[in-house]
């Protein structure tokens, strides 16, 4: 699943978010181009965020995936705005070396965003995929495959036991998933002490 997910909406948003480094090549004859590019670019990005949303679970939190779309999303309406003002600029007859130090400012500021954006997912996805694999609760051949949120077990031979399970627990071989389901099979566990 989550392969699928980066291969069906973090993907497309990515090669979005680096096309828009393509409004740079345009010369400034043609701004209504370049205009056209970005701000179809911009609705291109609106509909697949929407067709991918079907895709995704909905949930009352900010998903790491979600603050990657969000800054994806940024950095393509920054690029947009941005080529809106040089536009203007043009209209005005700013000088072209003005108008080529600000595109190369905001060119590095795009470049500089994009990279920020990528390090901060992959450092964040694998401390997740690292915490995950620490806490990872074993009952027999069943196993969840996400865990973060304390779930308290409360039983005579585990008195306040604490199981570590997050939201999105997927477990194998339950047929029945709900999380006192899961407390009830823990809570007839012998402790491995």
């Amino acid at each position: 699943r989550p392969k699928f997910v980066l291969l069906s909406v973090a993907l497309p948003l990515d090669a979005m978010a680096l096309t828009s480094f393509i409004q740079f090549t345009f010369r400034y004859e043609h701004m209504n181009d370049r205009v056209t590019a970005m701000l179809t670019l911009m609705l291109t990005t609106a509909a697949t965020k929407f067709s991918a949303d079907h895709y995704l679970p909905t949930l009352s939190y900010i998903t790491l995936l979600d603050w990657l779309v969000l800054m994806l999303e940024l950095i393509i309406l920054l690029a947009t705005v941005e080529t809106g003002i040089v536009s203007m600029m043009n209209r005005q007859n700013v000088s072209p070396e003005a108008m080529s130090n600000f595109e190369f400012g905001a060119f590095a500021l795009q470049l500089v965003l994009v990279l920020v954006a990528h390090v901060y997912f992959v450092q964040q996805s694998l401390q997740q995929s690292r915490l995950s694999r620490e806490s990872l609760v074993k009952f027999g051949d069943t196993q969840p495959t996400h865990l973060g949120r304390a779930v308290e077990v409360d039983s005579l031979r585990q008195p306040g036991a604490l199981v570590r399970l997050r939201q999105h627990s997927m477990l194998r071989n339950i047929p029945d998933l709900n999380v006192n389901n899961i407390v009830r099979r823990l809570a007839r566990e012998e402790p491995s002490i």
